[in-house]
């Protein structure tokens, strides 16, 4: 088992753990930390904690130097600890302790991931890819940050899907306004992907800063929007409640969702509401991301 709790890594560190994870899936644990602690301590691992003779205890620590003025985190140092069962068997509760606490730690189980976290970049959606197994299937680097929301827009339903007799989910500017979505940490390859899922002549990419629920700022992270071709009305069921059953998985605030269902349209008598469909769900370019 190994916590890392710094998202900066060297690329030979990368490619090690890369491969740790691709090789030994069942028997390697990667986590790392969402909000990385202000510690000299880069990382600590244990291996073979039931084995008198080789156990093996690691540490990583940092060592910083001053560049001039400026402080810069340019070596560590590992320190390797063998044949100290007890050591080994401590750190590795410790381990399994922070994995308790998702607001904290996520286990990365992929290289595709263990590449996405260390060298990828932020990615916010608000639509069907808040959920984790769409997500997760169409961007294999994807790790779940969190909920997150983004200020000073709205949620609008003005766009058409190829497949769609209604809406599908946009954002707009909107003071004072909020959109609550899902934030990712995807791999540059997997962010290539979504540029070539979207049509260049409908759909743009921004870089805007977005919050946490705990008010934590997140700068630079990549959102898309459409051009509205519609109204804002009617949004189309089927895709609204993929929004709502997604939202809900999230953790999404719940007056939130309760706005996301009071966009179903009042029903008659003898009619019902759409049942959220199965997963995966099916996405064409016009769609957007996920829609």
């Amino acid at each position: 088992m190994r916590v890392q709790t710094t998202p900066i890594v060297t690329d030979f560190w990368l490619a090690h753990l890369k491969e740790l994870v691709r090789e030994f899936p069942e028997l390697f644990e990667l986590w790392v930390f969402l909000d990385p602690p202000t510690l000299p301590l880069t990382g600590m691992c244990a291996v073979d904690v039931d084995d008198a003779a080789h156990s093996v205890t690691e540490f990583m620590i940092q060592m910083p130097r001053q560049l001039g003025t400026h402080r810069a985190d340019i070596a560590s140092t590992a320190v390797f600890i063998e044949g100290h069962p007890v050591l080994a068997r401590a750190v590795r509760d410790r381990i399994i302790e922070f994995s308790t606490d998702p607001q904290r730690v996520r286990r990365v189980t992929s290289a595709e991931a263990v590449e996405g976290f260390f060298r990828g970049e932020y990615y916010f959606a608000y639509d069907s890819y808040m959920d984790q197994g769409q997500a997760t299937t169409r961007l294999p680097s994807a790790v779940l940050i969190g909920p997150a929301v983004l200020r000073d827009y709205e949620l609008v339903f003005d766009r058409t899907g190829s497949f769609r007799p209604g809406g599908v989910a946009n954002i707009r500017p909107a003071p004072r306004n909020r959109v609550y979505g899902v934030l990712w940490r995807i791999s540059p390859a997997d962010l290539c992907n979504i540029d070539g899922i979207q049509d260049s002549r409908s759909y743009s990419k921004q870089l805007l800063t977005v919050y946490s629920l705990t008010g934590k700022r997140f700068d630079g992270c990549h959102i898309y929007s459409a051009a509205p071709d519609r109204q804002d009305g009617d949004p189309d069921m089927e895709h609204l409640n993929i929004l709502i059953e997604a939202a809900r998985d999230a953790g999404l605030p719940t007056e939130y969702v309760a706005e996301l269902a009071g966009r179903r349209p009042n029903l008659t008598a003898g009619e019902t509401t759409v049942a959220p469909p199965s997963h995966p769900v099916t996405v064409s370019k016009r769609d957007g991301t996920g829609s």
